[in-house]
């Protein structure tokens, strides 16, 4: 996942913020990525909703007012260009999976 990617003064794009993300479901076929997974790496709010197979992403934090809760990150990309269309600002989003329990839902919005 690249994003943002800028465009500089020498006319090249760049990554600003690159990030692997390997899906759950896969890791088993990644086992030396597994390897260097450390939950540490990660805030709180992401560790829980990862612990119920949901992905947390923080998006403008302390700036943002809006937050979002759709069941894939195309949708939760495209719903945060609308809202920043419409002059709000998208702090974070919850993404839940096709085979995420409301139960798993439910506890995580909880803690959150």
């Amino acid at each position: 996942m690249i994003n943002p990617l800028i465009w500089t003064k020498c006319h090249k794009f760049r990554a600003a913020n690159p990030q692997i993300k390997i899906d759950n479901n896969s890791l088993y076929r990644q086992s030396e990525m597994e390897t260097m997974y450390d939950s540490a790496q990660m805030e709180a709010l992401e560790r829980i909703a990862n612990l119920n197979d949901l992905t947390y992403t923080k998006i403008n934090g302390e700036f943002g007012n809006i937050g979002i809760i759709t069941n894939g990150h195309g949708l939760s990309m495209a719903t945060a260009d609308m809202i920043h269309l419409l002059h709000g600002r998208a702090a974070n989003y919850l993404n839940f999976h096709g085979a995420s329990v409301i139960e798993d839902i439910l506890y995580s919005l909880d803690m959150m």
